[in-house]
């Protein structure tokens, strides 16, 4: 997985800035601003760097110049754009404490709760909560500042969940005059001179320090057995390798009505580009196949139907014939004609269709033999008279086919 991880450096004026051009309709222009950015590759980081958001792209130097190239974009915002917090209720489900954590959270709010978008790790009974508050506003805001210059958010986090270490360890992140404190999944933003009030409340045997030292009356603050830790400005990139190691611990405010939509990228673009091809290919073959048998089988019914009336209407005493096979044998017994093409003369089909066709219904077929060689039918029959022997023999002889009778004796009312 390609990742790329970015967090903003100058938050407050873009805070600042967004919210005149909200009041201002004339000054609406995008806010281009500074930010820290890292790639990663297979969890380890293999390239840090300063940008704007203009030039970010170029100064990636990516082998496509898309953000399609990552398969993941994180975003970090500075603690000062939301509360960070951790709540413990009552619940027999997760369904009854994600609707009660609402309440829960108002009590420490200015403003309504309505006004605010809150986002949660995965909601466990009996388990602490860690929740992020950030108003719909603020959340928007961001958003639509990298939406102006085309970058994809696939994840957006707060900055202390960088900063946050296991239990019994603190973390100190000083910039100019405030200090951004986590602990134990809470976070807050302080003046430094604030700090030395904070420090003795801490249940921490580690304390470390990032961009900022404590000093010796900050330190005397502290258990005697306290370890500290100082990190400078310059390993501060190296952070991003807590959301690569641990990203499940990191709370994605990107939930419910905020959810990213899902986006291509980079890999076997290729492989993809030609399969989609092959892919519509075979779609475009199955629905022509699918039209064209469509199309095939609608005109074969018209055309059955068609001939079945033209049938009735020639023949109106006669029954209908259901099959076309059905439909062609009996034409071709009305017109005396063969569907062989064979020297061997009519089919055994044919020969007897015509047959039948000219006895009456009363006739009493008795015996029926057919010799495929000869191509010759032979068959015995009760008719009521010599006359209408005569008959039969008149009709198969007007239709092409050569009459030898055997045998006629007189019977009892037959022959």
């Amino acid at each position: 997985m390609i990742q790329l991880l970015l967090r903003p450096t100058k938050t407050m004026d873009l805070g600042r800035r967004s919210e005149k051009s909200s009041e201002n309709s004339e000054d609406l222009n995008s806010v281009d601003f500074q930010l820290e950015w890292a790639t990663a590759e297979k969890g380890g980081i293999v390239g840090v760097g300063t940008s704007s958001l203009s030039t970010l792209l170029a100064d990636l130097e990516v082998e496509q110049q898309s953000f399609d190239y990552f398969d993941e974009i994180a975003l970090f915002l500075h603690a000062e754009h939301m509360l960070s917090t951790t709540k413990k209720l009552p619940g027999k489900n997760a369904s009854q404490i994600k609707k009660a954590l609402p309440f829960a959270l108002e009590e420490g709010l200015t403003e309504d709760i309505e006004n605010f978008h809150i986002a949660t790790d995965t909601i466990k009974p009996g388990s602490p909560i860690r929740c992020r508050i950030i108003k719909h506003e603020e959340l928007d805001k961001w958003r639509r500042s990298f939406r102006d210059f085309n970058i994809p958010c696939d994840f957006i986090s707060a900055e202390s969940d960088l900063l946050e270490e296991e239990v019994g360890v603190c973390s100190l992140d000083f910039n100019k005059e405030e200090v951004l404190v986590s602990a134990e999944g809470t976070n807050a933003l302080i003046l430094r001179e604030q700090l030395n009030g904070i420090l003795p409340t801490l249940a921490c045997t580690r304390i470390v320090c990032r961009g900022g030292e404590l000093t010796e009356i900050e330190k005397s603050q502290l258990p005697n057995d306290a370890i500290i830790e100082n990190h400078e400005v310059g390993d501060q990139p190296e952070i991003f390798k807590a959301f690569l190691t641990n990203k499940d611990s990191f709370v994605n405010l990107l939930q419910g009505e905020y959810v990213a939509p899902k986006r291509s990228n980079h890999k076997g673009s290729s492989a993809k580009t030609i399969g989609g091809l092959a892919a519509s290919l075979v779609i475009v073959l199955i629905g022509s196949s699918l039209i064209q048998g469509f199309w095939a089988k609608t005109q074969y019914q018209e055309l059955s139907a068609q001939n079945r009336n033209e049938y009735k209407s020639l023949f109106p005493l006669d029954s209908v014939p259901v099959t076309s096979k059905q439909l062609k044998r009996r034409l071709e017994g009305k017109l005396g004609v063969s569907s062989q093409d064979s020297p061997a003369g009519i089919s055994f089909i044919d020969l007897f269709g015509k047959t039948v066709s000219a006895l009456r219904p009363n006739d009493q077929l008795q015996s029926l033999n057919f010799n495929q060689d000869k191509n010759e039918l032979s068959i015995e029959v009760l008719l009521n008279t010599y006359d209408q022997l005569d008959i039969v023999r008149s009709s198969l002889e007007s239709k092409g086919i050569a009459v030898e009778v055997a045998s006629a004796e007189q019977e009892v009312g037959s022959v």
